[in-house]
């Protein structure tokens, strides 16, 4: 019978190599404040600010309290809020979107133009609904 002997399986701990390790980071410059629009649609998470909010963003504190009883006639409505804060979008255009088919995919029912003081309203606002026959 012949045996036939198998060095040892070399033992590496401790061992020191020679190469060069290189670390580097990469900043994202962008918007870093949240209550600018820039901050939530640059598509990362910026590490440094470089000046592009530009955007606020305003909170108008929607409440059911604020809309007016519902009046409605056949296929339409008006729906009316008392929000001082939508002046601040005078001449804007303010739109109301539903899923009429339930696809997931909402439709734009109407538009109307935000006239802010200009007429008195201070605040006021109303904007009319009308369903589209599918």
């Amino acid at each position: 019978m012949v045996v036939i002997t198998i060095a040892e399986i070399a033992n590496f701990n401790g061992y020191v190599t020679n190469s060069l390790v290189v670390t580097n980071s990469i900043s994202l410059s962008g918007c870093t404040n949240d209550g600018f629009l820039e901050f939530h649609t640059q598509g990362y998470s910026a590490d440094v600010d470089n000046g592009s909010c530009s955007t606020t963003i305003y909170n108008l504190d929607l409440t059911p309290e604020l809309f007016f009883p519902i009046s409605q006639t056949d296929n339409s409505m008006n729906i009316g809020m008392n929000v001082p804060s939508i002046n601040l979008f005078e001449g804007g255009i303010l739109g109301t979107f539903f899923d009429f088919n339930q696809d997931g995919t909402s439709e734009c029912i109407s538009t109307t133009e935000i006239q802010g003081t200009d007429n008195g309203s201070n605040g006021f606002f109303t904007i009319a609904i009308w369903e589209t026959m599918q």
